[in-house]
């Protein structure tokens, strides 16, 4: 019984600290550390793969043409995309990318790049898993007017 009390003491006083530290204002910086429970992912193919620890894991690697703001939530900031533009009637989505991006063997970046990326997802080939091809399913057509613009072409209006 007295361990039990112990422990129940020492729990309280946790809690007491974290109420404690609740109160005070809050600081920016610092290092936030967490564990993320999970086995290996079963796929290092982001496009293949939705669970959590794979995601959580590998999305470090990726990059989007856009991303949330964190300061700023929900606005959007440019990830690949430098600038871009959304057509009146919302079907046609143009991308300008940084220049100079480049992948991890040092070739560069360019907008037939990301055009493969969308492809693969929209339509993998025999043998590749995407569980996003249904969230892509509104694009109609992907064109690269040069190396670092990207036009999407929807088959209806969406304002995401």
């Amino acid at each position: 019984m007295r361990g039990w009390a112990n422990l129940l003491g020492a729990g309280l006083a946790i809690v007491a600290a974290c109420a404690a530290r609740a109160d005070d204002a809050p600081q920016r910086g610092g290092t936030l550390t967490f564990a993320v429970a999970a086995v290996d992912p079963p796929s290092y193919d982001i496009h293949a793969t939705a669970l959590y620890q794979a995601v959580h894991l590998l999305s470090p690697h990726y990059s989007t043409l856009l991303k949330l703001d964190p300061a700023h939530y929900p606005a959007l900031i440019g990830d690949l995309a430098e600038s871009w533009t959304v057509s009146p009637d919302q079907q046609t989505f143009t991308f300008r990318l940084r220049p100079n991006i480049r992948f991890h063997d040092g070739s560069p970046l360019t907008a037939a790049d990301v055009k493969a990326s969308y492809d693969r997802i929209r339509n993998p080939p025999p043998g590749v898993v995407s569980v996003r091809q249904g969230q892509f399913a509104i694009i109609d057509a992907i064109d690269t007017p040069d190396p670092l613009t990207v036009v999407i072409r929807l088959k209806s209006p969406s304002r995401s």
